[in-house]
């Protein structure tokens, strides 16, 4: 069961797939930070167990997406 997602400071391009959402009911963490993502932020909305969501330092555009708030455990280590 897949929990975590890290590959931050790899220098990773082009967007996120929508198929995250396929993830929904194990990814806990998503660590993209540091990378050369770009696009709007998407998939990420349907991930409802996410606790840690960290996207700095991409090129994306566009905000958050507000489903993001269905993830109740997000609070506990944060959206960077």
């Amino acid at each position: 069961m897949l929990e975590t997602i890290r590959l931050d400071d790899n220098v990773i391009g082009g967007q996120i797939p929508d198929n995250l959402e396929h993830l929904s009911s194990t990814m806990k963490r998503l660590i993209i930070n540091n990378n050369t993502f770009s696009g709007t932020i998407r998939g990420v909305g349907d991930l409802t167990k996410l606790r840690s969501l960290e996207l700095q330092n991409n090129n994306f555009i566009g905000s958050i997406p507000d489903s993001i708030g269905d993830a109740r455990d997000i609070g506990k280590d944060g959206v960077n």
